[in-house]
């Protein structure tokens, strides 16, 4: 049985990108409730920091100070997320291919 009452917490992680990160971005957790919803709440109380929402399908490839998007069905995305004027901002960051320069702020 599923648990369905639950919220999510905050860990430091490996400490590879700095920020929050939410994998299976675009999916609906358990508790009924879309994993971006949850996130952009998370990002609104730390305002001064980066989200990176991986999508289902998706991975983030860091190699140093470069970074690539891999996809297992050429849809899925890696999203950035700013907290500007009390509202979430959202940009497609990489795409399949080549390596790009990370830029975290």
């Amino acid at each position: 049985e599923m648990k369905t009452s639950w919220k999510y917490i905050r860990v430091s992680a490996l400490g590879f990108v700095g920020g929050l990160v939410c994998p299976h971005h675009d999916t609906t957790q358990s508790n009924g409730t879309p994993r971006a919803e949850d996130f952009n709440e998370m990002l609104l109380k730390r305002r001064t920091e980066i989200g990176l929402c991986i999508e289902n399908n998706a991975a983030l490839v860091i190699d140093g100070d470069k970074f690539k998007v891999i996809t297992t069905d050429g849809k899925a995305r890696v999203l950035k997320k700013t907290v500007e004027g009390g509202e979430v901002v959202e940009e497609r960051i990489g795409g399949p291919g080549s390596f790009e320069s990370i830029d975290w702020e």
